[in-house]
């Protein structure tokens, strides 16, 4: 089920607050902190992850694995090749 991150599935509020926590992943024996998003909903206490939430949490996994890997991240990889062209 996807949501908008600006009304609550619950309640259908729109007094939702957009929140970010830092959560500890475990990554190849090691453990990295990635700025995660959520919504909260005023109204009736409903903690709830939207789908473009989702797709950055995920993109800030993402960067979070390859800059412990020692690897360039997509936005320096783009920019890398922005100077190229």
């Amino acid at each position: 089920m996807s949501h908008k991150s600006n009304i609550c599935y619950v309640c259908e509020s729109c007094s939702i607050n957009v929140l970010s926590a830092v959560e500890q992943i475990g990554y190849k024996g090691q453990s990295l902190a990635v700025d995660m998003a959520y919504s909260l909903c005023q109204s009736c206490g409903m903690e709830f992850v939207a789908t473009e939430q989702i797709l950055a949490n995920d993109r800030a996994v993402i960067i979070a694995k390859r800059r412990a890997d020692h690897l360039l991240t997509p936005e320096e990889i783009h920019q890398a090749r922005a100077v190229l062209a």
